[in-house]
């Protein structure tokens, strides 16, 4: 009988629970999808920033330097990765100015950048498409020398 009662007050002790629990957890409102984007801009900065960094130092140093640092190589996986950067920030900017509980200037400021971003995606298509090209080290050297990542 004891042990009855004992299971039966655990098992009211944990419904109880389960109903009360919800209403002490956060209760704010929903993160809109603009500002989801944030992470992902936040990336594409850094990445950028990198890459303005790379640009500089190529520029800096001989192309005996470049070619044995195979700067070539590195400055083609950072203009891959930050354009999957920006593909992905386009695709979240895309879908926050199609989201409903976004305000008008919300919706606004996304299409600012959504606009701003695939400049800079099409910027970085035909920066790969021109370093695929280049068909020696000097070529490619003087490639990058000419990108600009600082805006």
């Amino acid at each position: 009988m004891r042990r009855t009662v004992v299971v039966v007050i655990t098992l009211g002790v944990c419904l109880l629970a389960c109903v009360c629990l919800p209403a002490f957890q956060d209760q704010s409102q929903p993160q809109s999808q603009a500002s989801a984007c944030v992470a992902e801009e936040s990336v594409v900065v850094a990445i950028k920033a990198d890459l303005a960094d790379t640009v500089s130092t190529i520029k800096k140093e001989s192309l005996d330097t470049f070619e044995k640092q195979f700067h070539q190589q590195a400055c083609m996986s950072k203009l891959s990765i930050c354009l999957s950067s920006v593909d992905e920030l386009v695709g979240c900017l895309d879908k926050a100015t199609h989201d409903a509980g976004a305000g008008k200037q919300e919706i606004a400021t996304c299409k600012a950048k959504e606009d701003t971003y695939t400049k800079l995606k099409s910027a970085l298509q035909q920066d790969i498409a021109q370093l695929k090209a280049a068909k020696d080290p000097k070529t490619a050297k003087s490639d990058i020398e000419q990108f600009d990542f600082t805006h």
